[in-house]
């Protein structure tokens, strides 16, 4: 009896610190600086912002937001955003990264884990980011990327037009779901892990070395990160199950 009980605790235990104090659910409805309880943010240059307004959450020339905890192998992050600067802007998700960002003179460009990138106009793929430049991780790359999977369609983005999207992560395959959630635009497998945070950040401006992106603003609308939910809902089935037959037996 008592065994059961201290399982169903620690397991009761576990769940509540992966699967709630975890969960990050954000609308922006606020204003300035995002949540600091949520969020921890970087502007690298003196024309790059982030901050909320009108119930946006907006990443100016290089803005990056980054999750203030990290996370375990398997994620589930799903929001929607537009963009509503620079036609040459482009937005970049990580997952299983460590945060680490390339000098200002370098484009202050993450650089560690799996990008998930997409721009107005443009497809979307996905991405292993081991260092950049050459003489990081795999030297034998001097690109420090290797592009792993992108979609078949292209324009998901258009200027000004907001669009939903969705990544799962279960620590080796990563799905892109674009518009329809039900079905992935693309699919890709890595054991690339660097840390356990999440990021995103867009295109640098003039300031940063890139004025053909001046003025470069992405707005997202919401952005939500879970733990994946069938693992975590099978174990709330399996606890309940447990706790109901030993009922039954005592």
């Amino acid at each position: 009896m008592k065994k059961t009980l201290l399982t169903l605790f620690l397991c009761s235990a576990l769940i509540s610190h992966y699967g709630m104090s975890q969960t990050i659910i954000d609308t922006f409805s606020g204003s300035g600086a995002p949540d600091s309880s949520k969020w921890t943010y970087a502007k690298p240059y003196a024309d790059s912002n982030v901050y909320q307004s009108g119930g946006y959450l907006n990443l100016l020339n290089r803005g990056t937001l980054f999750s203030k905890n990290e996370f375990g192998s398997y994620i589930e992050i799903s929001g929607s955003m537009k963009f509503t600067g620079s036609s040459k802007d482009n937005i970049r998700l990580f997952l299983r990264t460590d945060k680490y960002m390339t000098p200002s003179n370098a484009s202050s460009q993450l650089t560690h884990g799996i990008q998930i990138g997409f721009a107005p106009g443009y497809g979307a793929g996905i991405s292993e980011f081991y260092g950049f430049p050459a003489g990081s991780d795999k030297p034998s790359d001097p690109d420090g990327w290797e592009p792993l999977a992108g979609t078949t369609g292209s324009g998901y983005f258009s200027m000004n037009v907001e669009e939903t999207f969705k990544v799962t992560d279960d620590g080796y395959t990563i799905n892109l779901f674009l518009r329809n959630m039900n079905t992935p635009v693309a699919t890709a497998t890595s054991n690339l892990r660097y840390g356990g945070f999440f990021a995103i950040q867009n295109r640098e401006g003039g300031l940063g070395g890139s004025w053909e992106s001046n003025g470069s603003n992405v707005a997202i609308n919401s952005l939500t990160i879970v733990p994946e939910p069938s693992a975590l809902s099978l174990l709330a089935v399996g606890l309940g199950g447990m706790a109901m037959l030993r009922r039954r037996r005592s």
